[in-house]
C-alpha cells in the first residue's frame, strides 16, 4: 500500500509517495519513507494550469504552460484557486436562495468576502498571466455555474462543448496528475480517458491500494478563515460546522469523480499550515539540545510506528506537551500567518482562528474579521513580472540603439510572455547558484538575449530588500498580525515555521530569520508575544533563541540545527501530508492484518466468521478501532447519518464537588441566596475541582475514600457560571503575580441536585487476596448520553445531553492508577442526568 499527498498551491501542485508494507506497520522502519515524486516532465512540481487545445482536447500541467507564449487566451491559470472561488460562489447561491431575512447579513458579508477573493485571483491572473482565460458564468443549461469558455469557437461547436465547469475541469487535472506523476510511483495502471466514473474499473474491483491526502491553501475555504464571534453565530454553531464540512466535502467530491477515487481507500484534505507543521515531524526538525522539548515531536513520530512513543537516536521521544505554533507561508500570490494551538500531540480547534493573509493588493472593503490585511505583500509571481521588468530594462539599454525600446511595455507582447516564462525558470535556478545567465533566442525583432549580470544573487538579493520593497512589506504586514495576537492576550508564541516557495530564496530566509529574532527579543512586546527560547523551524534547519542565567536579560544568541532530511521550502506541507497518509497506511494494513483478511477467508469459505484465538481476535479489534478513530468511521466518505463523524464533546462549564468537613459554609450560602434572592456563592477554599471547563468527553475521576465508614455517602455537587471559569483564570494570573485571592474567595455555582446525591452504604469487607486488602474509591464518569429514536430524530445541535455516573468501587492496594475497573469491582452506582450542555 502507498501513502500519497497531493499538495494544491495557487499556481503549482507537488506530489509525495511512501511506501507502506507489513513490515513497517510492526515497527521495524525508523522513519517514514516519504519521497517526492517527479513527472512525466521530470519536474517535482507541475503547473497548476489548463488550455483549450485543438480537436476539443483540454491540456494540463506543462502541456498547458507551453501554449502561454502562443496563445495565452486558451490558458487557463490559478486552476484550483478559481475552483475554489466558483464553489463559494455556487454555495453562495444556494444560501441566499434558501436563507431569510434573518441570514441576509451574514450572506451580505460572505459574498463580499468571496467577491474579495475572486478579484485577487483575477488581478493576479491578469498581471501574471496577461491575456489569460477568464473565469465565467455558464448560460442555459450551465447557468449559474462558474467555469471556462473555449475562445473564438466555430459556429459547429455547440454551446455545452464550448463550455466546461471549473469543478469539471479539475477533474480532469486529477486525471493528470494521477497519469503523469502518481501512476509511475505507485505502480498503478493507467486508466483509460473515456471510462465514466460511474463505471466499475477493474481497479475497483480489487482493493484500493493508496491512501490519499490533498493539501490545499487555507484561505481559499471560508469557513476555516471566517473570524466573526456573533452570538448568532454561536448559536448555530451546528449550523456552521456543517458548512465548514461542506467547504471541504466538494473537494473530496471531486477525488472521488476523477479516476484517483477508483484506487484511493481513504481521502483526507489538510489545510497548508497543518501540513507543514506535520512536515516538521517529517524532517526529525527539532530544536537545540539545550531546549526542553529538543527530543520530541509536534504531532506524529516520524518512526513507523504507529504507537504513540517512537525512539529518536535510542531516548524515547514524546509529543511537546503544550505549544503554540505560527506558521508562516509565504507563496506565489502572498503570505499568510496562522497560529495554531498544540496540547499533548493534539491540534486544538479554536473557536476564533488567529489567521491573516496579505496579497499583492490589499484589500480594505471586508477587514480582517475575513482574514485580508490591510496591508500588501506580494509573492513569488510577484517576483517573477520584477525579475522581468529588469530584465527587459537590461535588454533594451544594449539594444537601444537598434530597437529603441526605453521599457518592457515596448516589447511585442509575445516577447514580453516568453521573457515570464523563462524568468520563472531561472528564478528556481538562481536560489541554488550565485549567478545564472539567460539566454533568448530571437527575443525580439529577430535579436538574441544574452544576459549574465540580472539574475546575480546579490544584485537581487539587494533589491528584495530595497528597491522592490518585499521584506519591508512582510514586517508591515507582521506587526499587523502580531497586533491581533496582542488582543487575544492568551499566551506566547513557542515556535515558528517557516515555509512557502519565497523561503527557497536565502535572502528571505536568513531575513525572515533575523526579523523574527529582533521581534522575540523586545524588552515589552517580544516577552509578551514570543516565548524566551523561541524555535525558528525552516526546511534545512532550526534556530534555538538561547538566554542567558539571568531572568531579566535578553536573548544572547542563538542555535542551529540542520534537519536530518532536507527538501524544499514549498515541498513541504505535501511532505507533511505524506506523514499523515502514511500512519493512515499503517492502520489500514493492521486492519486489513487482523481484522479484513479474516473476514475475507471466511466469506470465500462460506463462514460467517472464521474462529480466531483470543490473543488474535484483540488485536483485529484493536486495529479495527484504530482504523475507525483515524479515519472517523466514515471511510472518506460523509453522508447525513455521520455528519458528527469528526466532532468531539467538551464540557462548557466547571463541576465541583463540595467537600468541607461540615455543612456550615453550604448552609450559610444557601440562607443568603433565599434572603437576597441571588446566585448560590460558595467559598474557593470548600470545593473541589472534579472536572475543568473544556474537558474533553468522556472523561473520569477517581477520589480514595479514606478512613473506615459504613454510613451512605451524600455527596454535593455544584457546576460553575461562565463566569467561574474567567474568574478562575483571574485568579491564577493574580497567584502567578503573587496577588491576594481574598477578593475571588467565592464562586458563583449551581447545584446539580436538590438534596444532594446518596451513594448507599455498603459492609467493607476485610478479604485478603494475594497478600493485599482492598480499598474503596468514588468513580466519577462524565460522558455523553445516549439519545433515544425520538432525540434522535430531530436535527443536530449544538448542545448534547450529558450524564455523570458515580460510583463506590473497590481496587486492590497495590493496583495501579488509574485503576481498571471490571463489573464486579463495583459496588453501587448512581446515574445523574446534567441535562444539555
Amino acid at each position: 500500500m502507498y501513502a500519497v499527498s497531493i499538495s494544491l498551491g495557487s499556481s503549482s501542485a507537488v506530489v509525495a509517495v511512501a511506501a507502506a508494507t507489513i513490515a513497517t506497520a510492526a515497527g521495524e522502519e525508523k522513519s517514514a519513507p516519504i519521497k517526492l515524486t517527479a513527472n512525466s516532465a521530470g519536474h517535482r512540481s507541475t503547473p497548476v494550469m489548463a488550455a483549450f487545445a485543438g480537436n476539443e482536447e483540454i491540456l494540463f500541467g506543462e502541456d498547458a504552460r507551453a501554449l502561454y507564449a502562443r496563445a495565452p487566451e486558451v490558458v487557463v491559470p490559478y486552476l484550483f484557486a478559481f475552483a475554489a472561488v466558483a464553489e463559494r460562489h455556487q454555495e453562495q447561491q444556494r444560501r441566499c436562495n434558501m436563507g431569510g431575512d434573518s441570514e441576509k447579513g451574514n450572506n451580505d458579508d460572505a459574498e463580499k468576502s468571496a467577491l474579495a477573493l475572486k478579484r485577487e485571483i483575477e488581478e493576479a491572473a491578469g498581471k501574471q498571466f496577461k491575456g489569460s482565460c477568464p473565469l465565467l458564468t455558464g448560460e442555459g443549461d450551465e447557468a449559474q455555474k462558474p467555469g471556462f469558455c473555449l475562445p473564438n469557437r466555430g459556429d459547429e461547436v455547440g454551446e455545452k462543448n464550448g463550455f466546461i465547469s471549473a469543478e469539471d475541469m479539475l477533474v480532469g487535472f486529477f486525471n493528470h496528475i494521477k497519469k503523469h506523476t502518481v501512476d509511475g510511483a505507485c505502480g498503478l495502471t493507467a486508466t483509460a480517458e473515456n471510462v465514466s466514473t460511474q463505471e466499475e474499473t477493474p481497479q475497483q474491483a480489487k482493493y484500493p491500494e493508496i491512501i490519499l491526502t490533498i493539501v490545499v491553501p487555507r484561505y481559499l475555504f471560508q469557513g476555516a478563515v471566517t473570524l466573526n464571534n456573533s452570538q448568532q453565530e454561536e448559536e448555530s454553531s451546528g449550523s456552521q460546522d456543517a458548512g465548514r464540512r461542506d467547504a471541504i466535502q466538494w473537494l473530496r467530491n471531486t477525488i472521488l469523480r476523477s479516476h484517483l477515487g477508483a484506487v484511493a481507500m481513504h481521502v483526507s484534505v489538510l489545510f497548508s499550515d497543518e501540513a507543514a507543521l506535520l512536515a516538521m515531524d517529517a524532517v526529525s526538525c527539532r530544536p537545540h539540545q539545550s531546549h526542553p522539548m529538543a527530543n520530541r515531536y509536534f504531532l506524529l513520530p516520524s518512526s513507523a510506528s504507529a504507537s504513540p512513543m517512537a525512539a529518536i537516536n535510542g531516548a524515547v521521544a514524546s509529543s511537546w506537551p503544550y505549544s503554540r505554533v505560527l506558521v508562516v507561508k509565504w507563496g506565489s500570490l502572498g503570505v499568510s500567518f496562522t497560529r495554531l494551538c498544540l496540547e499533548g500531540g493534539c491540534l486544538v480547534d479554536e473557536p476564533r482562528t488567529v489567521f491573516l493573509r496579505a496579497s499583492q493588493k490589499a484589500v480594505n472593503s471586508p477587514g480582517a474579521e475575513f482574514g485580508f490585511a490591510a496591508t500588501s505583500c506580494g509573492g513569488g509571481d510577484a517576483v517573477n513580472l520584477a525579475l522581468r521588468e529588469s530584465l527587459a530594462t537590461t535588454f533594451a539599454q544594449k539594444q537601444r540603439r537598434v530597437l529603441g525600446y526605453q521599457s518592457l511595455s515596448d516589447f511585442p507582447a509575445r516577447a514580453q510572455r516568453r521573457l515570464l516564462l523563462i524568468t520563472e525558470e531561472k528564478k528556481v535556478a538562481l536560489s541554488k547558484a550565485a549567478q545564472v545567465p539567460v539566454e533568448v533566442e530571437a527575443l525580439a525583432e529577430g535579436i538574441d538575449m544574452r544576459d549574465t549580470v540580472t539574475f546575480s544573487r546579490v544584485r537581487v538579493d539587494a533589491a528584495l530588500r530595497g528597491e522592490w520593497g518585499f521584506i519591508e512589506s512582510f514586517e508591515r504586514v507582521l506587526v499587523e498580525y502580531l497586533h491581533l495576537l496582542e488582543q487575544k492576550e492568551d499566551g506566547a508564541i513557542d515556535a515558528v515555521v517557516l515555509c512557502g516557495g519565497m523561503l527557497n530564496m536565502p535572502c528571505i530566509a536568513q531575513s525572515l530569520r533575523n526579523i523574527f529574532t529582533q521581534h522575540a527579543n523586545m524588552p515589552r512586546e517580544g516577552r509578551r508575544l514570543f516565548a524566551r527560547n523561541l524555535v525558528i523551524m525552516e526546511a534545512g534547519k532550526t534556530t534555538t533563541l538561547v538566554v542567558d542565567g539571568s531572568k531579566d536579560s535578553g536573548t544572547s544568541f542563538s542555535q542551529s540545527v540542520s534537519n536530518k532530511i532536507i527538501f524544499g521550502a514549498e515541498e513541504l506541507p505535501c511532505v507533511g501530508g505524506c506523514l499523515h497518509s502514511y500512519h493512515l497506511a499503517l492502520g489500514a494494513l493492521q486492519e486489513q492484518e487482523h481484522g479484513y483478511r479474516d473476514d475475507t477467508k471466511s466469506r470465500k469459505k462460506g463462514k460467517r466468521k472464521m474462529f480466531m484465538g483470543r490473543k488474535k481476535q484483540e488485536r483485529a479489534e484493536g486495529s479495527r478501532r484504530v482504523w475507525l478513530a483515524l479515519t472517523f468511521g466514515d471511510a472518506g466518505k460523509h453522508s447525513a447519518g455521520n455528519q458528527r463523524c469528526n466532532e468531539v464533546v467538551m464540557l462548557q462549564n466547571s463541576i465541583f464537588l463540595y467537600t468541607e468537613s461540615n455543612l456550615n459554609a453550604l448552609r450559610s450560602a444557601v440562607a443568603l441566596q433565599k434572603e437576597k434572592n441571588a446566585p448560590l456563592r460558595l467559598p474557593k477554599a470548600a470545593l473541589t475541582l472534579l472536572f475543568a471547563a473544556h474537558t474533553l468527553l468522556p472523561a473520569r475521576v477517581f477520589l480514595p475514600v479514606t478512613g473506615e465508614r459504613r454510613d451512605p455517602f451524600v455527596l454535593y455537587l455544584f457546576m460553575g457560571f461562565q463566569g467561574t471559569t474567567q474568574q478562575q483564570q483571574q485568579q491564577k494570573k493574580k497567584q502567578e503575580r503573587g496577588a491576594s485571592d481574598e477578593e475571588n474567595a467565592l464562586f458563583h455555582v449551581a447545584p446539580l441536585s436538590d438534596a444532594g446525591v446518596t451513594l448507599p452504604a455498603v459492609e467493607e469487607e476485610e478479604e485478603q487476596e494475594q497478600g493485599g486488602k482492598w480499598r474503596n474509591c468514588i468513580v466519577f464518569t462524565l460522558r455523553e448520553r445516549e439519545k433515544s429514536e425520538t432525540e434522535s430524530s430531530g436535527c443536530e445541535g449544538k448542545t448534547v445531553p450529558l450524564q455523570l455516573v458515580l460510583q463506590l468501587a473497590r481496587v486492590a492496594t497495590h493496583a495501579f492508577e488509574p485503576p481498571v475497573l471490571g463489573p464486579d469491582d463495583v459496588l453501587t452506582s448512581v446515574t445523574l442526568d446534567l441535562g444539555e450542555q
